[in-house]
């Protein structure tokens, strides 16, 4: 028993002074495994948050859906054993990590959302906590799903209190240029964003995020033939590029990034493709894999004429060629089944066409270009 509390200790230590990599997500795993054995409630939680932490920022989203729901059922033991646990705020500020990534994922059904929605709302309500950020994840997973329900989600975000787990004003402004962009108005998400572009509203992830944001937006109206690539747009993309590839800020956007690059600067789309396409093919997130694939399908869709095309590209790309000559069209043919299926399962999920109707806009696009 001693030697094993002072291994559950010394792990304590490392896993505190350790950043985000491999090895320290196991030493979670084994001072949860540890704490677990010497039912020791402190290191269960300390554990476990801390691997959810960096799965959520740096590591692989769909293992909070996993460890999560130990971590929960663990402080709901402690809670009806001790009557309150302190760490309740806490316990709620990773809950909303939950249900703020479920968007991302076919394999969280409706139901399944709701389920975690609705238990969040219960335990906000319980612990005297704002509605604010319930309603704030409700306007984001409804985006793609129901345009009137987003809409009165984000209504009744506005009118909710703050609270100190909904307290970052730069992320709440930056939920209101989001919305801004999703009802076409441009002028005024810019000018809202104008603080955050100045930093004089920030945090970790803004402004970062809400360059992603605005690319996203700019790469639908290119597509739909109502903007084309101009100063502004080419600055919040640089902006975005050095968010991604110095900070290792907003790897969601790596397939929005591929798309505007492809039809600005063939160079960098190529360059950007070389360096992510391996990671897009491991990615668990369907969203990131899905906008990288679309990205690619344009990028290769342009040379279906060309019966080959010579890329040197790591042995760790499934279409991998030793002699480094790939045929566009094969590699168009392989992304666009990509494309297809996480559209046909995100859309069935949602109910919904977003998904493919994104991908046909996209074939539209390279038939009329």
């Amino acid at each position: 028993m001693d030697s094993e509390l002072l291994e559950l200790r010394k792990l304590h230590f490392q896993v505190e002074n350790s950043p985000y990599c491999k090895e320290k997500q196991d030493m979670c795993r084994r001072g949860w495994e540890l704490a677990d054995k010497l039912d020791n409630y402190e290191e269960q939680y300390y554990f476990r948050r801390e691997y959810i932490t960096d799965a959520t920022f740096y590591g692989d989203v769909m293992e909070i859906y996993v460890v999560f729901p130990v971590m929960l059922s663990k402080h709901d033991e402690y809670v009806k054993k001790h009557g309150r646990d302190a760490r309740v705020r806490n316990v709620l500020w990773t809950y909303k990590w939950v249900i703020e990534n479920a968007k991302f994922f076919y394999q969280i059904s409706q139901k399944q959302f709701v389920h975690f929605f609705e238990d969040f709302k219960r335990r906000c309500i319980e612990n005297g906590f704002s509605l604010r950020t319930y309603y704030q994840y409700g306007y984001e997973f409804y985006q793609k799903i129901d345009s009137e329900k987003a809409r009165e989600y984000y209504e009744q975000f506005l009118k909710q209190r703050r609270d100190s787990l909904s307290d970052c004003h730069a992320c709440e402004r930056n939920e209101e240029v989001d919305y801004l962009l999703s009802i076409h108005m441009y002028d005024e998400a810019m000018e809202k964003a104008k603080d955050l572009f100045s930093r004089r509203l920030t945090c970790t992830e803004i402004p970062d995020a809400t360059y992603g944001k605005f690319l996203k937006y700019y790469n639908q109206e290119i597509l739909a033939g109502r903007m084309e690539i101009n100063e502004e747009i080419q600055h919040i993309v640089e902006q975005l590029r050095y968010s991604i590839r110095t900070k290792k800020l907003c790897f969601e956007y790596i397939g929005e990034m591929f798309f505007i690059y492809s039809i600005s600067d063939k160079a960098k789309a190529l360059a950007w493709f070389k360096m992510y396409c391996c990671e897009a093919e491991v990615m668990r997130n369907p969203e990131y894999k899905f906008y990288f694939s679309v990205a690619a399908m344009h990028f290769f869709g342009q040379m279906k004429n060309r019966k080959s095309y010579r890329i040197k590209l790591s042995p760790g790309f499934s279409q991998y060629r030793e002699d480094g000559n790939y045929s566009p069209n094969a590699l168009y043919g392989y992304y666009q089944s990509i494309a297809y299926d996480v559209a046909t399962k995100m859309d069935n999920r949602n109910e919904a066409s977003f998904y493919m109707d994104f991908v046909k806009l996209v074939e539209s696009y390279l038939q009329d270009n």
